[in-house]
């Protein structure tokens, strides 16, 4: 069906789907991993949705990447699940948000030649004099405009939007704020640098912009989204990783509800020094999720992972146990902080997994007996790494009410109650 073959097929879809022989003739099996969204690989168009609703997937954008618990609820209604979708119509909200408090303004020192005077002539421009021809005269002046780094990147991300595969009320919206923002910001050709300086560039007339900006990049990062109606072309949707937006949520949770307890968490920066080389250089970084913090010393190493390891089989036994790779991780980690602190014990380590709904779940959760793991030598324990599981679906819909602050403390009760 793509045109490609079969070895080049696979190649450029490892990073979206796997492929898997299947004994039918004829068939192919395709395996979703963690990444949602849509591809094109020569004419094959491949797409994976999100299997959270689109209103809990716009909710958990929205939470995930900075807006205020009370509006992460979402208004966004859409009539199909993809993500273009969503994401077109999450754009527009945003769009609309931004029109409604008034576009960033900054004042703009400006030098150019005016038929009147303005602000301070520039002398040194203005001569010499010729009285002949002088029509106009050179100023300095500020002129307060819109056409700034933040209205450019949604600009651009507006010209492209439009060309998603959204539903015609959504193509509307984003066609009708695209005129709005090309009459009040130039247009440019964005690039990953662009968008980290305007994350810099904060401020209290920014911050309105930050969803729209990490939406922008995420539309802007294919080479040219396009919907079916473009399917003899060669294009490239945008994907999304749910991965790295669950482990968002989980350091937003964790921060607001640790706070109150008096606890400081702390997404880390890679640790260069875990491994290094004969010479005595960095071989490779490691890099822990969270730790927490009491009075500056860590208590907890927090990895999030997008697996699921609460089902259970036969006698509250777990279906799939946790990866020998995510448990010598979280060993590790809690080693390195022992040793880097010189505490008497190692941090206690968990690993936060998300939870179905109870309407969602096709199989019991396991056991409590089964969520923590021991590591022993030479028969000491030497650390524990607990599995804590975040109701993901129960806890977007309980934003804003005492429901999900119920639901975080039970979530990170074991983690609370640490000495």
């Amino acid at each position: 069906a793509s045109g490609l073959s079969a070895g080049e097929l696979q190649d450029r879809l490892a990073r979206f789907v796997r492929l898997r022989r299947s004994w039918e003739s004829g068939q192919v099996r395709v395996e979703a991993g963690r990444v949602v969204g849509s591809q094109t690989f020569g004419r094959l168009r491949v797409t994976v949705e999100p299997r959270l609703a689109a209103a809990e997937m716009a909710a958990l954008i929205r939470y995930a990447w900075g807006r205020d618990l009370a509006k992460a609820q979402t208004q966004t209604r859409v009539a199909r699940e993809g993500l273009d979708e969503l994401i077109g119509r999450l754009l527009a909200d945003e769009a609309q948000g931004i029109l409604q408090q008034g576009l960033a303004r900054r004042y703009e020192r400006r030098t150019e030649a005016l038929p009147v005077l303005r602000g301070r002539p520039a002398f040194t421009e203005n001569f010499p004099w010729r009285p002949e021809g002088m029509t106009r005269i050179v100023c300095t002046h500020h002129q307060l405009t819109a056409d700034n780094l933040h209205n450019r990147l949604v600009r651009a991300a507006l010209e492209r939007a439009v060309y998603l595969d959204v539903s015609v009320p959504t193509r509307r919206a984003l066609a009708a704020h695209r005129a709005a923002w090309r009459g009040v910001a130039g247009a440019m050709a964005p690039s990953g640098p662009d968008f980290k300086r305007a994350r810099e560039r904060t401020d209290r007339l920014t911050e309105p912009y930050a969803l729209a900006l990490r939406l922008s990049e995420l539309v802007l990062r294919g080479e040219r989204p396009a919907g079916l109606f473009a399917a003899g072309e060669e294009s490239a949707g945008f994907t999304l990783d749910m991965a790295a937006l669950f482990e968002k949520f989980v350091e937003r949770a964790l921060r607001e509800r640790a706070e109150k307890e008096g606890l400081t968490v702390r997404a880390q920066s890679p640790d260069r020094g875990a491994f290094l080389d004969d010479f005595g250089k960095p071989y490779r970084r490691v890099v822990p999720d969270l730790v927490v913090y009491r009075d500056g010393v860590p208590v907890a190493v927090v990895d999030a992972k997008y697996k699921p390891y609460w089902p259970a089989s036969v006698g509250g036994r777990p279906e799939r146990k946790v990866s020998t790779a995510d448990l010598y991780q979280l060993f590790f980690y809690a080693q390195r902080l022992q040793l880097k602190h010189g505490l008497a014990e190692p941090p206690a380590a968990f690993i936060a997994s998300p939870l179905p709904a109870a309407k969602e779940r096709e199989a019991e959760p396991i056991d409590d007996r089964y969520r923590r793991v021991t590591w022993r030598a030479g028969g000491r324990a030497e650390g524990v790494v607990r599995l804590v599981f975040v109701p993901l679906t129960d806890m977007l819909h309980a934003v804003g009410s005492v429901r999900r602050n119920t639901l975080w403390a039970e979530v990170w009760s074991p983690l609370i109650s640490l000495p």
